[in-house]
Parts: structure tokens; sequence; C-alpha cells
């Protein structure tokens, strides 16, 4: 009988230690969101933003078509767009907005 309470307090902690370790990866894991070209087909560059709002590394760029959504990842949840909504024109791109890049919500763009 205390075999099976020994075994049964084995796997408790080692289920409790597996739920901590998942916890603590997620909680590490950057933000990610999906964009979305909402009213037409838009090129997009995505940079990543520092805890304090500095742009940094471009992390994205590409074609997104209309009602197209595509998931992003970015390190400190913060990001910043500029983007072409005359995709075939190479023209300059507008924008600079910033957003916030959290639990897989929608983003639209521009």
């Amino acid at each position: 009988m205390k075999e099976i309470y020994r075994l049964l307090a084995i796997i408790f902690i080692v289920i409790v230690l597996t739920g901590l370790i998942s916890a603590a990866k997620t909680a590490a894991q950057p933000g990610s969101c999906y964009l979305k070209a909402n009213s037409r087909d838009v090129f997009v560059v995505v940079y990543e933003l520092d805890r304090s709002g500095n742009m940094g590394t471009m992390i994205w760029q590409n074609r997104i078509n209309q009602d197209q959504e595509v998931l992003i990842t970015v390190p400190h949840a913060r990001f910043r767009y500029f983007y072409n909504d005359n995709p075939d024109i190479n023209q300059p791109l507008s924008g600079g907005f910033s957003r916030w890049c959290d639990g897989k919500r929608t983003v639209g763009v521009p």
C-alpha cells in the first residue's frame, strides 16, 4: 500500500513540475498576433519595438491579400508597421503605426 502512495506522489510531482516548466516557457515566448488586410491587398513591412518603443530590426515583410491573415511573432509584443496599399505599384511606404501583438489577436492593416 505504501508503494502505491509513493508512486502516486511521484506521478503528482512529475505532473506539477511539467506544468511549471510549460508555464515558464509560455511566459517567456514573444507575443503573437495576426495581421489582416481588411479592404484591399497591401504590402507590409514590420519592425520590432523594444520596451522603450524604439524601432529595432525588421522582422517580417510581404504582401497580404484582401481578407488574408498572417501570423507574426514579435519579441516584446510591440511592433511598428509600414505599408503600400498599391502593392503592384512601386511607391514609398506609408504608416509607421505602432501596435500591440499579444494573445494571437487580429491587427488590421492598413
